[in-house]
């Protein structure tokens, strides 16, 4: 009877991982054949969308005056940075070296974990050597911050952010100029053998004596428009170099994926699995592993079911001491996701793919999409009651503030997310909490801030590209 029940166990796994495959290669075909896919397609950035700004750009109207003034700020930036530059994760100093002594491997301790105080031991009445203080920074891991140069935290966000900065106002400008140096910036963290960065993170948020975090994988997040600049900047390398770019990135993948860290990461319930997820579906589309790109773009969804509750609220988030910051830190993830799902033509916003009514029992909403009791958008219940702009609810208990701002929250982060908001969820009248300082915001997304610090997860130039502008 036993070996009975294992038989029909084993002939529904094989049952269901051949729908998964047939399944998967629909959507690949669905991609390529309905939404032009293929690995060379941005997919945070819309080029129809650029194209047509950039020929706005070259052609004033009263109609067009504020896309112009943010090509004009990004030509400016980019000029204004164009002397920083190259980077590398040899920059370390000698003293500040990871525990494999490489000056290869990426190394930034973990922000919350201090070296433990006599006064620690005694509270705690544990025998430790680090002690876990969540939202007191150690010194040198805030972005940008004094000492932030013993570590390759600030140089990599400097990396990314440049290149992506540079590579669209060569696009907008037709300036070759900072393409060049883009270039010239890639090939020194990623191809030089002097210079290059070993392809892991093995030792990213690492605390002396503990296992090796998954939390630091979170520090490549923002490759996702990263992946869009390489793409653009592909006629300023070699073939060569292409190649070179191509295998960094899939052995970084190989290691993403199959890393104890890496899987860690993979399960969390918090912010980290949607970073993961964005992190990892931008990279194996670079490097064409389409299986790997369409299952976790889809797959991506019942993460929305862990994240938000029944009232559309982020739990996990709401237990941190920042938690404003933690909430549309989030949030921003799942814009983020959701842009580049748009390139494949999957709408997260969808209630058929995810609804507020129903919370599902398979990891892969596609399983048992036939049972949906169609609701309001999940994703659109949670954009819209824990955005303060739209729900008008207080502020969350014992918030510490955004980082850099001395207990302050910066509300203007919130405002990208009203765009998606107004578009996919139908939510036209907005109602700020008591607590927000500007009770009136910029209805265009080209009249909002272009850039943001870079720890809040809002690429660069976010509201230029962006996918539906050019309908």
């Amino acid at each position: 009877e036993e070996e009975g029940k294992l038989a029909g166990r084993a002939r529904d796994a094989a049952r269901f991982y051949s729908m998964k495959k047939i399944v998967n290669t629909l959507d690949r075909r669905a991609g390529a054949e309905l939404h032009d896919w293929t690995p060379k397609k941005l997919l945070f950035f819309n080029l129809e969308t650029m194209k047509r700004e950039k020929k706005e750009f070259q052609n004033p109207t009263e109609d067009n005056v504020a896309l112009r003034k943010i090509i004009k700020e990004l030509v400016s930036v980019g000029s204004k940075n164009i002397v920083h530059g190259p980077w590398s994760v040899t920059d370390k100093p000698k003293g500040f070296l990871p525990p494999s002594a490489d000056p290869h491997d990426y190394y930034h301790p973990a922000p919350y974990w201090h070296p433990a105080t006599e006064e620690d031991l005694r509270e705690t009445q544990q025998n430790v050597v680090y002690i876990y203080k969540d939202g007191v920074r150690v010194s040198g891991t805030e972005l940008y911050s004094p000492y932030s140069e013993r570590y390759d935290r600030s140089r990599l966000q400097a990396m990314f952010s440049n290149v992506t900065v540079w590579t669209l106002a060569s696009f907008y400008s037709d300036d070759s100029r900072f393409a060049e140096h883009a270039a010239e910036c890639v090939r020194v963290w990623f191809i030089r053998n002097e210079t290059r960065m070993n392809p892991h993170l093995m030792y990213a948020q690492y605390v002396p004596g503990r296992s090796l975090s998954p939390s630091g994988l979170i520090e490549f997040k923002d490759v996702y428009f990263f992946m869009d600049a390489l793409r653009l900047l592909e006629g300023h390398f070699s073939n060569q170099e292409v190649s070179q770019l191509q295998d960094w990135f899939s052995a970084y993948l190989k290691w993403f994926d199959e890393s104890r860290q890496g899987m860690l990461a993979h399960i969390s319930k918090n912010n980290h699995g949607i970073y993961y997820d964005i992190q990892k579906a931008s990279i194996a589309a670079y490097v064409n592993r389409q299986d790997m790109f369409y299952n976790t773009m889809y797959e991506c969804v019942s993460r929305l079911h862990r994240h938000v509750d029944e009232n559309g609220l982020l739990p996990k988030e709401l237990a941190r001491p920042s938690c404003e910051h933690y909430q549309v830190f989030t949030l921003s993830g799942w814009y983020t996701m959701s842009r580049m799902a748009s390139s494949i033509g999957l709408n997260y916003f969808d209630s058929k793919i995810a609804s507020a009514k129903r919370r599902p029992n398979s990891w892969d909403f596609r399983a048992s999409l036939g049972d949906w009791n169609e609701g309001p958008s999940l994703l659109c219940h949670a954009m819209e009651k824990t955005n303060p702009l739209s729900s008008a609810r207080p502020i969350c208990k014992g918030d510490t503030g955004d980082v850099r701002l001395e207990g302050r929250i910066d509300e203007k982060r919130w405002w990208p997310l009203t765009t998606a908001l107004r578009r996919h969820c139908n939510v036209t009248s907005f109602t700020p909490s008591r607590w927000i300082e500007n009770q009136t915001f910029p209805k265009s997304a080209y009249d909002m801030p272009s850039l943001y610090f870079e720890f809040y997860g809002i690429a660069p130039f976010w509201n230029l590209g962006t996918p539906g502008h050019a309908e």
